[in-house]
């Protein structure tokens, strides 16, 4: 990263790129097969830190805590225009502590992606939990699921809902790396589960969905905005309140505004909460 970096802010030819907002990244970004986020954050590492003794906690520090704690944020040219006909609420903090401020049986559909890795497990049994108590009757939760722990990921969420069904989300572009199966990951579940009584979408669909490619821009974990528009239109209807408990760089509530659903949403960390709330239109 630093080497790249570096090679963007000395190489004439790539100089143009150097200013590093999200425009001037995404013609480089596709002719070197990576994201606009890496080169972003690439160009920041190597400004901030010339050289590389000069990286706090030295060269062992891994690039993920080097762009969350060290470099800045990309700049936010994603504005969420939100319809005078609905609302949009957004709060920092656990959601575990934030959602009991919410009403028994008052959301419509609990639309969200949970972080994947193992030591984040524990937090789908507390997502099963308050999504029965705080959706009406009938309602669903609705999360996007990584593989390596699917089998917990179902067992926690069919503690206190009701397994509804499965759709496979495809990922154009790029493909993550699953080292401990020797795996390209191409394909991942969107798991879907309902409050009783079991009520039925109205429209027919396949389980199969396509997604362009993620934008990574403002959150490491992002993901693109289409396949939720999709999913708030089958499973939700205008002006339903949505909860999104781990709201990222705010996606959900981006797709939550072009379809004029209410959006509630928590996110933990204060970087990209900032994210969100810069995103968010200001009248």
């Amino acid at each position: 990263y630093h080497i790249l970096g570096t090679r963007i802010l000395e190489d004439e030819n790539w100089q143009k790129f150097a200013k590093g907002n999200q425009s001037s990244l995404q013609g480089l970004a596709n002719n070197l097969n990576v994201s606009e986020r890496t080169l972003y954050y690439a160009i920041q590492f190597a400004k901030k830190y010339p050289k590389l003794d000069e990286v706090p906690e030295g060269k062992n520090i891994t690039w993920n805590k080097v762009i969350t704690k060290y470099l800045p944020s990309p700049k936010v040219d994603a504005p969420i225009i939100v319809p005078e006909e609905v609302t949009s609420v957004i709060k920092q903090g656990d959601f575990r502590g934030l959602i009991k401020e919410l009403p028994d049986n008052s959301i419509d559909l609990v639309l969200t992606d949970p972080p994947y890795p193992k030591e984040f497990l524990p937090l789908w049994l507390d997502l099963s939990k308050e999504s029965a108590r705080v959706l009406k009757p009938g309602g669903f939760l609705i999360a996007y699921s990584g593989t390596c722990h699917l089998p917990k990921v179902i067992e926690s969420l069919g503690t206190y809902m009701d397994y509804y069904y499965m759709i496979s989300l495809y990922h154009k572009g790029g493909t993550g790396q699953n080292f401990s199966v020797n795996m390209w990951d191409r394909v991942k579940p969107i798991l879907i589960y309902y409050k009783e009584p079991k009520t039925k979408q109205e429209t027919w669909i396949e389980n199969f969905m396509e997604s362009p490619i993620p934008d990574k821009t403002m959150h490491e974990w992002g993901q693109s905005v289409e396949p939720f528009e999709k999913l708030l239109e089958i499973f939700s209807k205008t002006n339903d309140k949505v909860l999104d408990p781990f709201m990222g760089a705010g996606v959900v509530g981006e797709a939550c505004a072009k379809t004029n659903r209410n959006f509630i949403g928590y996110e933990l960390e204060e970087k990209y909460f900032n994210i969100v709330k810069e995103r968010y239109d200001t009248k």
